[in-house]
C-alpha cells in the first residue's frame, strides 16, 4: 500500500456501536465520499488498521479522540471549560479563557487527549506541573510536586 509522510492512507468511517456490534436494527455505517455501507464492511475495514476512536456528543463534536494526536480539538477544549470554569490548581481562580489544558497523564507517557483526560491550567500552573510534575485531587484540583 502507499504512504504518505509515514501514514497507510487514512479512511474515515463513522459508524455506531450498536452496527460494529452486529445488533439488528443498527443504523448503516458512512464513509467519507462513498455514502453507506454496512456494519459488515465497516469491520472489514477496521480488520487491519489503525483505530482513531472518536467519542461523539449529542450535538456531534468529538470529546475524545484517543492517542492519535496531542492536540486539543475545540470541542473537548469547549466541554473542559464548561467543566473546570477556572484553572484547577489549587487554589487558583484564572478563568477558562485564561488557561491551557493540561494532560492529567502526560501524553508522551500514554494519556488520552479526552474530556476525562484533561484539566484547565493557566500557564504558570501548567508550566510548573509539566517541570515538577503533578499530583490529582479527587476533586479534580491539583497541586505541584516542587520537592
Amino acid at each position: 500500500m502507499p504512504v504518505v509522510n509515514g501514514e497507510k492512507p487514512h479512511l474515515l468511517v463513522t459508524v455506531s456501536y450498536e452496527s460494529l456490534t452486529q445488533q439488528l436494527g443498527a443504523e448503516a455505517a458512512q464513509l467519507r465520499w462513498v455514502g453507506p455501507i454496512s456494519g459488515a464492511d465497516a469491520r472489514l475495514l477496521a480488520c487491519d488498521c489503525a483505530i482513531i476512536p472518536a467519542v461523539l456528543n449529542s450535538a456531534g463534536e468529538v470529546l475524545d479522540i484517543g492517542r492519535k494526536t496531542r492536540i486539543w480539538p475545540i470541542a473537548i477544549r469547549r466541554a473542559i471549560e464548561l467543566r473546570d470554569r477556572t484553572c484547577q490548581y489549587a487554589d487558583c481562580d484564572t478563568p477558562a479563557q485564561h488557561c491551557d489544558i493540561h494532560h492529567k497523564r502526560p501524553w508522551a507517557d500514554g494519556g488520552p487527549t479526552s474530556y476525562q483526560g484533561g484539566v484547565l491550567a493557566c500557564r504558570n500552573h501548567h508550566t510548573q506541573a509539566h517541570k515538577y510534575g503533578a499530583t490529582f485531587r479527587p476533586d479534580g484540583r491539583f497541586t505541584v510536586n516542587r520537592n
